[in-house]
C-alpha cells in the first residue's frame, strides 16, 4: 500500500496548490465528505454563472507531454520506451528496432505510460506531488486483481470471441484494458529500472500488483481529455480537479484557458449557471453506459440505469455471428472451418466500418431518455407508429421520415435511436443471412441510408436474446465468485451493472424486434 489517499486533508491540498500557482476558488470547499460519493465539492455561499472553481496550469499536469527534467526523473526512461508488434523496448533494450512516432508509449498506450508515471511518484517518499496525491480519494474497488476464478468467471479461458463469457460490457470493458498484458510490461520497466521503480515504497511496502492495479484504476477513473488539444488530447491528471464528481447534467463546464507567449495554458473548471450555497459542484465523465461506469470509474446509480448503452464490441460481434451461424446450420464445424469462417466475419466488419455502420469500438444500443417529459413520450410513441406496419412487423424507414420540424428531441434522441437500431440489423443479417458473393454485391451498391430486409429483425432479436442469457448466466453467479464483506460493492457493481444491461437488451427486444 502506498501513501496515495493517506492524508484527504483541504489543509494541506491547498497549501499544495498555492506552491503549484493552482488556482482554488475561495468560495468553494474541496474534499468535503458526502454519503454516497466519497469525497466532493461545495460551494460555500452562492456562485453566479462564470465563476473560475480551479484553474490548474498544465505544468503541473502529470501526462504523457511532460518534458524530462530532475523534478520527474521518470520521464525521460518513460519517453525512451515504445511499442512495436507487441513488444515493450526500453532505453536498455537490446536488439531495439527503429521506432516511428506512433510506436513511443505516450501515443500507442498512453495509459499504460501514465500507471507507470503515477507509481513512480507513488514510489519517492519526496515527489513534488506527494501533498495532492495522499489527498487524492483511493479507488481500492477495482476488478483487475481478481482470483483466477473471478477471471475465468469474467474473462473465460481462451481471450477468443467463442467464449461467451466475454460478452457481457463488464467483460469487454475488462478485456480491453488487459491487465495481465500490462502487468508483464509493467514487471519489465521495474526490473530495469529498480531507481525509480524499487521492490519497495517509502513506507517499506512491496511495490507489487496490487500498487499496479491501484494505479491503473485511478488513471482510468481520473483522467481527463481534451480534443481541442490536438495531438495532446490527454490522458491527464489533474491535481484538484480530479475531486469533482460526475453529474449526466454537470453545473460547470471544462476548459482550457491561455497558452499563448504571455500566459501558460491551464485547465479550467467555470460554473455554467448559478450555485446556491450547499450545492456540490459537478463535471461530467461522459456519457458512459453502465459497464463501464462500473469498471472504470466504480460507481453505478439509477441515473446511470436511465441512459444505459449496451456495446457489441467488434469481437463480440464476430463470436456471436459464428455462434448464431452455428445454431442456424445446426451442424459442427471443422477447427479450420472456423478459423476461415471468422476471417471472413472480420472482413466484412471492416468494410461496414469503413461506411461509417460499424464504429472503431463496435456497435451500442442505447437507451432513449425521456427524464419523464410528456411531450418526449408522446414524440417516441410517434415514432413506435412508423416504425410498424399494420400488422406491427418493423419497418425501416428513412431517417428523415423519422425526423419532425422544430423537435430537438427527435433531433438528439429518435433519430440517433433509429439510426443504432437501423446499423444494428444491417450488421447481424450482413454477417449471418448472406454468404461471401451476396455480400460483396450488396457492397459494392449500399451506402449508410441502405436499408435492411425485414427479416433482419428477428436475427436481430436472436442476437439480442443471446448477449442478454449470457449477462443472465453471469448474474446468477455474481454471489457465489465475490463472497464476504470485502466484496460488497464489487457484488452491487457487478449485479447493478449485468442487470441494467439485461433491461436495456429486453427494452429494444420489447420495442424493435419482436413481432
Amino acid at each position: 500500500m502506498s501513501y496515495l489517499g493517506l492524508k484527504p486533508s483541504p489543509e494541506l491540498f491547498a497549501k499544495f496548490a498555492k506552491s503549484e500557482e493552482i488556482f482554488l476558488c475561495p468560495d468553494v470547499a474541496f474534499l468535503v465528505p458526502t454519503k454516497t460519493m466519497g469525497a466532493g465539492v461545495f460551494a460555500r455561499c452562492p456562485l453566479p454563472a462564470g465563476t473560475v472553481v480551479i484553474s490548474c496550469p498544465i505544468s503541473v499536469a502529470l501526462s504523457p507531454y511532460e518534458q524530462p527534467s530532475l523534478r520527474a526523473p521518470c520521464v525521460e526512461v518513460l519517453q525512451g520506451c515504445f511499442l512495436k508488434e507487441g513488444t515493450l523496448y526500453t532505453p536498455r533494450s537490446e536488439g531495439t528496432p527503429k521506432p516511428s512516432p506512433p510506436d513511443h508509449l505516450s501515443s500507442s498506450d498512453p495509459f499504460f505510460y501514465m500507471v507507470m508515471r503515477l507509481m513512480a511518484e507513488l514510489c519517492r517518499p519526496r515527489s513534488p506531488w506527494r501533498l495532492w496525491l495522499e489527498a487524492c480519494p483511493r479507488m481500492p474497488q477495482h476488478f483487475f486483481n481478481l482470483s483466477d476464478a473471478q477471471k475465468t468467471y469474467l474473462l473465460g479461458d481462451s481471450q477468443t470471441s467463442d467464449d461467451r463469457r466475454l460478452w457481457t460490457g463488464v467483460s469487454e470493458q475488462l478485456k480491453e484494458v488487459d491487465v495481465a498484458g500490462r502487468w508483464a510490461m509493467a514487471q519489465l520497466l521495474m526490473k530495469e529500472y529498480p531507481s525509480l521503480w524499487p521492490a519497495q515504497t517509502s513506507n517499506g511496502k512491496d511495490t507489487t500488483f496490487e500498487l499496479f492495479c491501484e494505479c491503473l484504476a485511478h488513471v482510468l477513473s481520473r483522467n481527463f481529455h481534451r480534443e481541442q488539444l490536438q495531438g495532446r488530447e490527454g490522458p491527464y491528471l489533474l491535481p484538484g480537479l480530479d475531486f469533482l464528481n460526475h453529474s449526466f447534467t454537470p453545473n460547470t463546464t471544462f476548459e482550457v484557458r491561455g497558452g499563448g507567449r504571455k500566459h501558460e495554458a491551464a485547465f479550467t473548471v467555470v460554473t455554467n449557471r448559478p450555485l446556491v450555497k450547499g450545492e456540490q459542484v459537478y463535471v461530467s465523465y461522459g456519457e458512459c453506459g453502465a459497464a463501464r461506469m462500473v469498471t472504470q470509474f466504480q460507481f453505478i446509480n439509477e441515473p446511470v440505469r436511465q441512459r444505459d448503452k449496451c456495446r457489441f464490441a467488434v469481437n463480440v460481434l464476430v463470436g456471436m455471428a459464428l455462434a448464431l451461424r452455428q445454431e442456424k446450420g445446426r451442424t459442427e464445424q471443422s477447427a479450420e472451418e472456423n478459423e476461415k469462417l471468422r476471417k471472413e466475419l472480420e472482413r466484412r466488419i471492416d468494410h461496414l466500418q469503413r461506411l461509417g455502420i460499424v464504429y472503431d469500438e463496435g456497435l451500442y444500443l442505447s437507451r432513449p431518455l425521456t427524464n419523464g417529459d410528456a411531450q418526449h413520450e408522446a414524440a417516441l410513441q410517434r415514432y413506435w407508429t412508423k416504425m410498424r406496419d399494420s400488422k406491427g412487423k418493423l419497418l425501416f424507414v428513412e431517417d428523415s421520415t423519422v425526423s419532425e420540424e422544430d423537435d430537438t428531441f427527435h433531433d438528439s434522441v429518435v433519430q440517433g435511436l433509429h439510426q443504432e437500431v437501423r446499423f444494428f440489423c444491417i450488421t447481424f443479417y450482413l454477417l449471418i443471412a448472406v454468404e461471401e458473393e451476396v455480400f460483396d454485391d450488396i457492397y459494392r451498391r449500399m451506402n449508410k441510408s441502405w436499408t435492411p430486409p425485414q427479416e433482419s429483425a428477428s436475427i436481430a432479436a436472436a442476437a439480442t436474446k443471446m448477449k442478454q442469457e449470457v449477462a443472465q448466466q453471469q448474474l446468477t453467479k455474481v454471489e457465489e465468485m465475490f463472497p464476504g464483506n470485502e466484496n460488497t460493492v464489487r457484488r452491487f457493481l457487478l449485479r447493478g451493472a449485468l442487470q441494467s444491461e439485461m433491461d436495456t437488451l429486453k427494452f429494444f427486444m420489447d420495442t424493435f424486434f419482436t413481432c
